[in-house]
């Protein structure tokens, strides 16, 4: 079989393997990979070999581009100094304490590969454990916490890596080197991300179908990535700063329909890259399993020991952090979340599952380095780092459910009304007083049909037009709707600058945001 054939049926195995990881209650990568394995091992089964370079440019882009549909740019500066402590020092430290430990523990292994493995399991994917939060109804203070060191670690761990790579292919770097390294590719992926995420904004305010819109919007990822890696900078960090700048520069754009076709696209997508990347995984597992041979046993023991590692320094880091951030005497900054207890340091320390970014850049090791020399340990990182990945999925993805529900940590329904009913006040408020303005312009009939139209959008009923006589009927019906479609600007304009100034639970501000969507789309 060639490889498309392969890659096809590893997406369709993945695909049909969604509601059987939902009855089984385990995670649907672990699943995927099990897929690739069995088919691995079939009769003409046919692996597939992507250059490095060609396997990140593929995958990355549209999957942090993805995560990053569900965060703005305010958030992101309102948790900068968790963001700083989760996703930059305790991606550092997890990543000294792997390659510290590995080093000692396997000889074999150069300090410089060591790294590498260190910068792979590194970074927790913020993914597993938020859906997780979304089934049970996590606080909204954990997921945001979560979801920003999601998005940042990534851009941590894969700079190390990066530097550890080259290191390893081309010699060791020295510290003045390595740091004007960072330098430039944080300065360069910057400049490149934001300049592509103003053209993208541009281009997509002259679009004229939702569908081309989206269509954009799956390029732009790979239109950041693809220059800063070829200029030798951080794509990761180019494709967060399109993002970012895009969210931010379109939030109040009054554009229902591509907010509502690309929510569903972007998960589709996501869940098609989940699906062939650790499919991948489990083609490339079982040739790592050869080459390693009798070493297997061994290894997996390394990679118990790690996990564990991984897991002990983040509970290390985050207990003590959470505890001086709560008894923290100066005001935070608004919208800055902490753990508020003892429960929610505990439910984020074991929320640190490994997932596709770890699997997709230990398959994008590459063969050889610069002397034309087998890549160091390149076998054994694979193996660790999968095993890694597949641990932390199993044990604390199955684990983290049964840990909320026995800490009590689920919404309270009654909180969560509360929170919509505040973001449907902001925008009733907002639509009354857009009508109150243009009151003078209209007949009282009009203004009535708008306003009761616009309250049913937000009660999920929509009443029939009133009786009126045929002549009259097309010409309301365009009045009514009009007005409508303006009240519902105005109220989701003030939505969102409502959750943007903190105001308003996001998660709430969100559900309200896609029922006004939904609505306009009925008014078009």
């Amino acid at each position: 079989m060639t490889a498309i054939g392969t890659i096809f049926a590893l997406l369709v195995g993945g695909v049909l393997l969604v509601p059987v990881a939902d009855r089984l209650h385990l995670p649907h990568p672990v699943l995927v990979t099990g897929w690739g394995m069995v088919w691995a091992l079939l009769p003409g089964a046919t692996n597939v070999h992507l250059a490095p370079e060609t396997l990140l440019g593929l995958v990355l882009p549209p999957l942090l581009y993805a995560g990053a549909q569900r965060t703005s740019w305010r958030e992101f500066t309102a948790q900068l100094r968790p963001i700083l402590l989760l996703a930059v020092v305790l991606v550092i430290l997890t990543a000294a304490a792997v390659a510290g430990a590995a080093a000692s523990i396997h000889p074999a292994l150069p300090l410089g590969a060591a790294v590498v493995l260190g910068a792979l399991v590194s970074p927790p994917d913020a993914a597993a454990a938020t859906s997780v939060a979304a089934r049970l109804g996590l606080p909204r203070r954990l997921v945001t916490i979560l979801e920003g060191e999601g998005l940042f670690n990534d851009v941590t761990a894969l700079t190390l890596y990066q530097v550890a790579v080259y290191s390893a292919v081309h010699g060791p770097l020295s510290l003045p080197a390595t740091l004007g390294r960072l330098a430039y590719s944080t300065v360069l992926a910057l400049a490149a991300g934001l300049g592509i995420g103003w053209i993208t904004g541009q281009l997509l305010d002259r679009l004229p179908t939702a569908s081309a819109r989206a269509g954009l919007s799956l390029l732009a990822p790979f239109a950041a990535y693809l220059p800063a890696a070829a200029a030798h900078s951080s794509g990761v960090l180019a494709v967060l700063a399109t993002a970012l700048y895009l969210n931010h520069a379109r939030a109040y754009t009054d554009d229902a329909t591509s907010r509502v076709t690309g929510r569903a696209f972007w998960s589709v997508i996501e869940l098609l890259v989940i699906c062939a990347t650790f499919g991948l995984v489990g083609l490339e597992l079982t040739s790592v399993i050869r080459a390693v041979g009798h070493q297997a046993g061994r290894l997996v023991g390394y990679a118990a020991l790690i996990c564990l590692i991984v897991i002990v320094v983040r509970v290390l880091w985050l207990t003590p952090l959470a505890a001086l951030a709560r008894r923290r005497a100066r005001p935070r900054p608004a919208g800055e979340q902490v753990p508020a207890s003892w429960r929610d340091s505990l439910v984020l320390s074991w929320a640190g599952m490994r997932g596709v970014v770890t699997v997709a850049t230990a398959l994008a090791l590459p063969h050889l380095t610069a002397a034309n020399t087998p890549f160091p340990g390149r076998d054994q990182i694979i193996f660790v780092a999968v095993i890694v990945v597949l641990v932390t999925l199993i044990v604390q993805g199955t684990s983290l459910p049964w840990l909320i529900i026995w800490l009590r940590m689920r919404v309270d329904p009654a909180a969560q009304s509360a929170a919509d009913r505040h973001a449907a006040t902001i925008a009733l408020d907002a639509a009354e007083a857009r009508l109150r303005e243009r009151r003078h312009q209209l007949d009282t009939e009009t203004a009535d049909l708008a306003a009761q139209s616009f309250y049913a959008a937000l009660a999920d009923t929509f009443p029939e037009d009133e009786d009126v006589s045929d002549t009259q009927r097309i010409q309301h019906h365009k009045h009514v709707r009009a007005l409508e479609v303006d009240l519902l600007h105005a109220a989701r304009e003030a939505v969102v600058d409502a959750r943007n100034h903190h105001i308003i639970d996001p998660d709430a501000a969100d559900r309200l945001i896609h029922r006004l969507d939904l609505r306009s789309l009925t008014t078009s």
